[in-house]
């Protein structure tokens, strides 16, 4: 059963210009994650959830659960 959300991640063709849109948007300050001096990732804490920037690949899901457990997760979530 779920009991919060932790974590939302976005997968987008562009992490900083997505970053940047919510930042303004929410009036909240953006974290940068970098490899090799390029930006790969960002978040945004939002009263301790995490929205996260991704950059869109060929790994893009990060919720599987059995077809059965769905409509129970998903009635779950709607109670939060």
């Amino acid at each position: 059963m779920f009991k919060s959300v932790q974590a939302i991640f976005y997968f987008v063709n562009d992490v900083v210009a997505a970053a940047q849109w919510y930042s303004q948007l929410l009036d909240l300050p953006v974290k940068y994650f970098y490899v090799e001096n390029e930006v790969r990732g960002a978040a945004i804490d939002i009263n301790g959830i995490k929205m996260f920037f991704h950059l869109t690949d060929e790994m893009q899901a990060f919720w599987k659960c059995r077809s059965s457990s769905k409509r129970s997760a998903l009635r779950n979530l709607s109670k939060l």
